[in-house]
């Protein structure tokens, strides 16, 4: 069985009485709900915040130094 985000199926259109058939799938959705019932109790430590920073800058300047390194052969692969 197929579960749409409204609750429905395609193939009855209703679901725990919410939908009235196909027209149901083109409403856009509201989105989540509320936020943080609170604030974090434990606050992230600066070496956390300095490990994900430093592996945020490595997923972005990785695939970068790769392709800087290997422009040459680019160039010279032709086409």
């Amino acid at each position: 069985m197929i579960l749409t985000s409204t609750g429905a199926t395609p193939a009855t259109g209703t679901l725990l009485g919410r939908g009235t058939g196909p027209s149901t799938h083109l409403r856009p959705s509201r989105g989540p709900r509320g936020g943080p019932a609170h604030p974090s109790l434990f606050p992230p430590r600066r070496q956390e915040q300095a490990i994900a920073f430093a592996v945020m800058c490595t997923c972005f300047l990785a695939p970068t130094a790769w392709v800087l390194a290997h422009v040459e052969y680019y160039k010279s692969k032709g086409e």
